[in-house]
């Protein structure tokens, strides 16, 4: 089907069909048809084409009786099924498909699908071609918008600063998800896992990050596969095997595509440590680093919401220092700041695990203790405190002695923080005075 020399005209007839001996019914068939079919000769020239074929490529059949059905193909395709061409030369097969596209008349181009069927003689000789072309312009127009638009996704996808996997599940013999084998990564997924493509992709999921089984995690994706609810954790703690163990933080997010999972993650350690900086110093003093008044009502609000154990009593201590605005106003504020920071290190040396200190004032400070067996045991605090921070701070030559005064006041879990609180101030302010009345006595 080579040739495209004009060929006399045939007759064509009403229906285009040649007027020669071919079977009735074969020639209905043809005419038919809502698939474009021609006859052409062992030259492609066109013999017979019926009404779909002639709509479809454009021309009459008296202008195609002149032509050949190369002579319509694109000239870039011309050699599509040259190949095939020549297996039917040879014997080998007597039918084939292929994809050309076609030009017509004006211009226009249109990709075809062609089924392709020999006839041939009694000797084997080819007698002729019945040619199928269907016009596949759509399929092509589509397959093309898909193939655009995987190459879009992937630029977007290899583009995104957060690393991005996709992993199917893998299910044992009662269809049970055991695991996800990876099929899919960007190059940020490659970086963050530490591993190249290959290694990647032929890794799963609990080989990589075994880890997975015993924080939850992995539980969550099958949920998320097998429900279709989209997955969202925000500062997720996971203690990485790719960081020796280390503790890091992740927003994770997931959700179910086919029978497996895209998933994206971000490292947040550096935000969350950030805020966890922020909200202790939000509570805390910046000059003796105990807690804060913030502070203070944050971890009385935990103590004091605990469940009561039999025994088992709440302590406030509230201490004032004494004679702070002398030392001030003799030695001055960098000394003043200097006792206050030394009264501070040596108060939370006298303390417990987990025992509050706090400075609440310019000179005040708020002790709560937990797990306090009576008064007694209170009281022994109080003195342990006192001791503690009656030692001498050395002001270049100088050498000054603070000393507290304690009011102390008991509660349990339960009571009212602010209450017990305005005890312990009671309680000290009473023991001010009592100081006071004694010394003028």
């Amino acid at each position: 089907m080579t040739h495209d020399a004009p060929r006399p005209p045939a007759d064509m007839s009403e229906h285009g069909l040649v007027a020669t001996s071919m079977p009735d019914l074969f020639r209905l068939a043809m005419r038919q048809s809502p698939v474009a079919t021609c006859l052409v000769d062992g030259e492609g020239a066109f013999l017979a084409v019926n009404a779909a074929a002639r709509a479809l490529l454009g021309q009459t059949a008296d202008e195609l009786v002149q032509l050949s059905l190369q002579r319509l193909v694109h000239p870039d395709d011309v050699d599509a099924d040259s190949a095939a061409r020549d297996r039917i030369a040879r014997g080998e097969t007597d039918n084939y498909r292929a994809q050309q596209r076609f030009v017509r008349p004006d211009g226009t181009v249109f990709s075809g699908e062609l089924v392709v069927n020999t006839l041939r003689g009694s000797d084997a000789r080819v007698l002729a071609y019945v040619v199928q072309i269907v016009d596949v312009s759509d399929r092509e127009t589509a397959r093309d918008e898909a193939a655009f638009a995987r190459e879009e996704l992937r630029g977007v996808i290899d583009s995104l600063i957060d690393p991005w996997v996709y992993m199917v599940a893998v299910r044992d013999d009662e269809d049970r998800i055991v695991d996800f084998a990876y099929r899919d990564a960007n190059d940020a997924a490659l970086v963050a896992n530490r591993m190249s493509r290959e290694d990647l992709l032929s890794t799963t999921l609990l080989q990589l990050l075994p880890g997975h089984t015993t924080n939850g995690l992995f539980e969550q994706y099958v949920a998320v596969v097998e429900t279709g609810e989209p997955l969202a954790l925000d500062d997720d703690p996971y203690a990485s095997e790719l960081t020796s163990g280390g503790l890091r933080w992740f927003d994770n997010r997931a959700v179910r595509v086919g029978d497996g999972l895209s998933f994206t993650w971000r490292d947040v350690t550096d935000r969350v440590r950030i805020r966890r900086r922020l909200a202790h110093e939000a509570r805390s003093d910046s000059l003796t680093g105990l807690a804060n008044r913030l502070g203070l009502e944050h971890a009385a609000r935990e103590m004091f919401s605990r469940e009561p154990r039999r025994g088992r009593r709440l302590a406030i201590l509230y201490c004032d220092l004494d004679d702070m605005k002398s030392i001030n106003d003799t030695y001055g504020h960098a000394c003043g700041d200097l006792v206050l920071r030394a009264v501070a290190d040596r108060i939370d040396g006298a303390l417990r695990h987990g025992d509050i200190a706090a400075r609440v004032g310019g000179d005040e400070f708020v002790i709560l203790a937990d797990g306090i067996t009576d008064e007694e045991a209170a009281l022994a605090m109080v003195v342990r405190v006192a001791e503690a921070v009656t030692r001498p701070v050395l002001y270049g030559r100088e050498a000054i002695t603070p000393t507290l005064s304690v009011g102390l006041a008991l509660a349990d879990p339960g009571d009212d923080v602010e209450a017990a609180l305005k005890r312990a101030d009671d309680a000290l302010y009473d023991r001010k005075r009592a100081r006071r009345e004694t010394a003028r006595g």
